[in-house]
């Protein structure tokens, strides 16, 4: 690895680059590693291992391949590369973000930050998601059975039957109501009010009735 700077203000460099989450590597044109600083906990190897070989030498071929494609375009480019990876480490698949640039025409700076976590969580995320899903399709299923189920039980019901809305329009009237007023289903649905059935001198009291009844006050 590379010796740590001194100095004051390389000593505050250093506190940095050490405290930062994301390992940070420096790679020659001939795909050598020549540093390793910051979080060099999750490496394949120990980091010193690493030094002095190359991608291919020190990575597993799929990871070096990958690896030495990325290389090669920042070393031909002028910006930054980015490069998602995985490695498996005592039998459990860990997964890397990497981003390159050019530190200078020889070397390029490539730092590595383990997302490993993120993906757990998006995965967990995802298993979340499908088991709402699921639980919501089972869901509508049952209410659609149920209101199928009211539907047959109101549309055939030995009685007279309507539905009103809260503005007193009939928005469901079932066939023995059709039978006793002599006015088809067309006609009444969302065309009549209920009050349009009752007596004139009692239109007041039914309102009144139909609106307490809404609000929850009781009989008016």
């Amino acid at each position: 690895m590379r010796k740590p700077l001194h100095g004051p203000k390389q000593n505050e460099l250093q506190a940095i680059v050490n405290a930062i989450p994301d390992m940070i590597i420096r790679i020659g044109k001939d795909r050598m590693f020549h540093s390793f600083e910051g979080n060099v906990t999750d490496l394949y190897w120990p980091a010193d291992n690493y030094l002095g070989k190359t991608i291919d030498e020190a990575l597993p071929k799929t990871a070096a391949d990958k690896f030495s494609q990325a290389v090669s375009k920042t070393f031909d480019g002028d910006g930054v590369e980015q490069l998602d990876y995985s490695l498996t480490i005592n039998d459990k698949i860990q997964y890397y973000e990497a981003r390159m640039a050019k530190s200078n025409p020889d070397e390029l700076i490539v730092i590595i930050r383990n997302i490993t976590r993120e993906k757990e969580i998006q995965q967990e995320l995802r298993g979340y998601q499908t088991l709402l899903e699921y639980k919501m399709e089972a869901q509508t299923t049952e209410l659609s059975a149920a209101e199928s189920n009211y539907q047959d039980i109101f549309n055939h019901s030995g009685a007279p039957s309507i539905i009103v809305d809260h503005d007193i329009t009939i928005s469901k009237a079932n066939q023995k109501f059709e039978e006793l007023i002599g006015y088809l289903r067309s006609e009444i649905e969302n065309q009549m009010k209920w009050t349009d059935f009752v007596h004139p001198l009692d239109r007041d009291m039914v309102t009144g009735y139909h609106f307490a009844r809404r609000s929850g006050s009781g009989h008016a």
